[in-house]
């Protein structure tokens, strides 16, 4: 395949590549975290949608605004959210972004325009009318973009605030990462609509429907959307088509779902098909292929393999989040490597590891005069 058929600048594909390789790598490490049980909080996998926020992060500025919800990790790393703050607020810490006091579902970081965090389902959606209304009362070239699923579209407060948004023509992208699934309800069993972009139509503004997983189709179509946004000609509704490869919370794969039919969606994942993309078109030649990271710069590394562990944006991520949690006067709390070499195998191994006593030997220690004799 030619660069010049590709209907996207080779440049902007590693950039979005690169991004999409990041997400994959933070993914990665807290599912490593949590399974070794090193990291303690509740995580909702974004495995398969690394798509949608990586190729955003290529038409907007830290100055847009961004709101998402508790399955956002994505969204907050490729809206430049710093991995460090954000790991430390999962962690509970006082140096994260919100000081440790919102916890892994309410991380916010206005200074990279991540607005708000939402752990209330369809919350956010009023949320980001406030803020596009902000933005157009004083004037200010900002577009709002609220992420939310497919489930969220059966809540009330949604359809309110694209009511409103319809009518006022406020600057918002009503982004619905459709992952097929509402926590445990597949659609089918939630709703009879056939799509949720023509929800738009009825309301008097635009809606479309995007492959999420093809970043060249959904690289063209955002564009067109956020252009038309921030012009002026009011808000859409964007159907973002994916699929949660992982559970509703926790690590490992969705097990609702039949094994062949996550087999098939496994292999249209985003991050090894846009790499074969990339080598096929020629960007990417032989074994070596350069990318670019968001605001990190170039950097070159080996591009072969089928195992995404090989890819070198996935490798430099996790270089950096172990230094960065490894930072003076932070607790000590490294990213395990891997499945096999620093996973604890249980939990007196944890506890032994990290020097913490176990909740029974604190509870023994407590009550042991009630046990002397």
């Amino acid at each position: 395949m030619a660069q010049s058929n590709l209907a996207i600048e080779p440049e902007t594909l590693k950039a979005i590549y690169g991004q999409m390789s990041r997400i994959r790598a933070v993914d990665k490490a807290i599912q490593a975290g949590l399974s070794a049980g090193k990291f303690m909080f509740t995580y909702w996998p974004l495995t398969g949608q690394e798509c949608i926020p990586a190729t955003i992060s290529q038409l907007i500025t830290k100055d847009d605004y961004m709101v998402t919800t508790y399955r956002g990790i994505h969204d907050q790393v490729a809206k430049g959210v710093d991995l460090y703050g954000m790991f430390a607020e999962a962690l509970g810490r006082e140096d994260g972004v919100n000081k440790g006091k919102g916890g892994s579902p309410h991380i916010s970081d206005p200074s990279s325009g991540s607005m708000v965090t939402t752990a209330i389902v369809g919350a956010g959606a009023p949320i980001a009318n406030g803020l596009a209304i902000s933005a157009k009362e004083r004037g200010e070239d900002r577009v709002t973009i609220v992420n939310f699923g497919d489930g969220a579209t059966s809540i009330g407060a949604v359809h309110e605030a694209m009511n409103l948004a319809g009518a006022w023509k406020l600057p918002v992208i009503f982004m619905c990462q459709n992952n097929e699934w509402g926590e445990y309800t597949p659609i089918p069993k939630y709703t009879a609509s056939p799509n949720f972009y023509g929800r738009a139509e009825a309301l008097g503004f635009r809606g479309v429907q995007l492959d999420g997983n093809d970043p060249v189709a959904f690289y063209n179509g955002m564009k067109d959307v956020i252009e038309h946004v921030r012009a002026g000609k009011g808000p859409v509704f964007v159907e973002a088509k994916t699929f949660r490869l992982g559970p509703h919370a926790g690590v490992g794969d969705n097990m609702n779902v039949d094994k062949d039919y996550l087999k098939t969606k496994k292999e249209q994942a985003p991050v090894d098909k846009t790499r074969a993309l990339l080598v096929e078109a020629g960007i990417c030649r032989g074994s070596r292929c350069h990318r670019r990271s968001g605001e990190e710069g170039s950097r070159r590394g080996d591009c072969q393999g089928d195992g995404i562990d090989r890819d070198p944006g996935e490798r430099n991520a996790h270089r950096r989040l172990r230094r960065s949690l490894r930072r003076p006067g932070a607790r000590q709390l490294s990213v395990p490597r891997g499945r096999g070499r620093t996973a604890c195998r249980n939990e007196d191994d944890v506890h032994r590891r990290s020097g913490a006593r176990r909740p029974a030997d604190r509870l023994r220690q407590k009550s042991g005069s009630l046990h002397s004799g």
